[in-house]
């Protein structure tokens, strides 16, 4: 039972868009467990904007992550080696839109196997002024490819919300991407702010899903990606120190 105090405060939580959805919501739940079949009445809500704009702009950037991972799992269980552009190559619709949420994105995919790899490798890029991710998924056909999904997929959340943040940063203009391509430079390039805020993003959703301390995940990433960000040990520390300032 919550007194008005709890339910205002969990009310506030969420849009206006959304107080319809919670209002018939809470006269199921209470119908079924009490037998009430009157009208749950919510009234006097105080929003909190940035609260509400946050939590809902999560939602629907969790969407759009889960939506695109299905899709490239699919690609990758059904279709096999070759190269994809999602959401065409596996539907009707040409891009990939979401409510308040990502807006005409496709996603170039590339399968392909590589018999030096250890065991798989997912890389990926945004490709500004065109909206498209690229991913690169690498595997090594003498392996077993469902053992490996687990791992794949957690990568996967790890580069889509990683990818996403940087679609986010350009199309709101948070950051000028102009003539400022991928440093040689490792260090110069993983340190950008708008790299940290990236990464950050991917990590944090990477810790959620696998339910890892964000620290863990983030030194577990930059140990096994060496042939990626070519950081020595030093600079890789002062990488991870970073981003451990900025979440």
């Amino acid at each position: 039972v919550l007194d008005y105090e709890q339910f205002n405060e969990i009310i506030r939580l969420f849009s206006q868009q959304m107080i319809h959805t919670i209002r018939y919501d809470i006269g199921n739940y209470l119908n079924e467990r009490i037998g009430f079949d009157g009208i749950v009445h919510v009234e006097n809500v105080k929003l909190a904007t940035d609260e509400v704009n946050n939590l809902f702009e999560g939602r629907m950037s969790r969407q759009a992550i889960r939506t695109i991972i299905k899709d490239i799992v699919k690609v990758l269980k059904n279709e096999g080696d070759g190269e994809y552009v999602l959401p065409e190559d596996i539907s009707d619709d040409m891009t990939y839109s979401f409510i308040n949420g990502p807006k005409n994105i496709t996603v170039e995919l590339e399968i392909r196997p590589n018999k030096d790899v250890k065991s798989f490798l997912v890389n990926g890029n945004y490709v500004k002024h065109e909206d498209t991710i690229e991913v690169l998924i690498v595997y090594n056909p003498n392996g077993d490819i469902k053992k490996m999904m687990y791992d794949i997929i957690g990568e996967l959340n790890d580069l889509i919300a990683h990818e996403l943040e940087h679609y986010n940063q350009y199309t709101t203009g948070e950051y000028d991407f102009e003539d400022d391509e991928k440093s040689e430079e490792s260090l110069h390039y993983y340190t950008k702010p708008y790299e940290i805020k990236a990464q950050v993003k991917g990590f944090k959703r990477l810790s959620k899903v696998r339910r890892i301390p964000l620290e863990s995940v983030i030194r577990n990433w930059f140990d096994t990606h060496q042939d990626i960000h070519t950081l020595n040990q030093r600079d890789q520390e002062t990488v991870i120190d970073t981003l451990l300032q900025n979440v």
